[in-house]
């Protein structure tokens, strides 16, 4: 009898995989609820406003009290376009605010009581044409056990469309720019890699020209040799 328990608890492991774990990136919902991978804007207004909604899965059951992460910009320019400048020509225009997603498909990991904002905007990390946004939601009080297999929105960024008309406006509303979430910190959790193929990958304007949004990877790759070289 104890035979047969054992191997029917093998034949149930191997049957019920374990839940896939990733994040993802996608224009104004998340990626079971029909996300954009790719937004294209008429650059003709300065009151629209612009969603980018990072989620993530986890394996496992995981009591979570904080979410922060990382989004690389790059553009299809030799040089990161004025109106990509959250810092500088557009500066003001980039911000967190949860209630611009809708939670009918994927909920919130969190229900309130959290600090959200933009921890630091860089332009020119891993060169001229790019920039790093990094994020955060915490602390939160009480914590959340979130469950395997499910897609938590995580942090919510938005930004608007302030000084594309003249006058004065920013250049370079039209160039092609590719954003990757680079990772989620999901309590301890470092997660970096999708669970759809390329979903942690979204455009603006198509992207431009083939390879911008392996730009991002290359430099990334190049960024983290220079590091392991200080400590050698």
């Amino acid at each position: 009898m104890t035979r047969r328990f054992t191997l029917l608890a093998l034949l149930l492991a191997v049957a019920v995989p374990a839940a896939a774990q990733g994040i993802h990136l996608r224009w104004h919902n998340c990626a079971a609820g029909g996300g954009a991978t790719n937004k294209a804007f008429a650059c003709n207004t300065n009151l629209s406003t612009h969603v980018l909604a990072t989620s993530f899965v986890l394996a496992e059951t995981t009591v979570v009290n904080s979410v922060a992460g990382t989004i690389d910009i790059v553009s299809a320019s030799a040089t990161l376009p004025a109106w990509w400048e959250f810092r500088g020509c557009r500066s003001g225009s980039l911000f967190t605010n949860a209630s611009f997603v809708p939670i009918d498909v994927c909920p919130r990991w969190t229900s309130g009581g959290c600090q959200s904002g933009i921890s630091s905007y860089v332009v020119g990390v891993a060169g001229p044409n790019t920039a790093r946004i990094e994020f955060a939601e915490q602390p939160c009080t009480p914590s959340r056990t979130l469950l395997p297999g499910i897609e938590y929105f995580g942090p919510i960024l938005v930004f608007n469309s302030n000084r594309t008309l003249p006058s004065p406006s920013c250049d370079g509303c039209a160039t092609g720019v590719c954003l990757t979430l680079t990772r989620l910190r999901v309590g301890t959790l470092e997660i970096t890699t999708p669970v759809l193929p390329d979903g942690n990958r979204i455009t603006w304007q198509g992207g431009g020209p083939g390879g911008v949004c392996d730009a991002i990877t290359t430099a990334r790759r190049s960024a983290w040799s220079q590091v392991k070289e200080l400590f050698r």
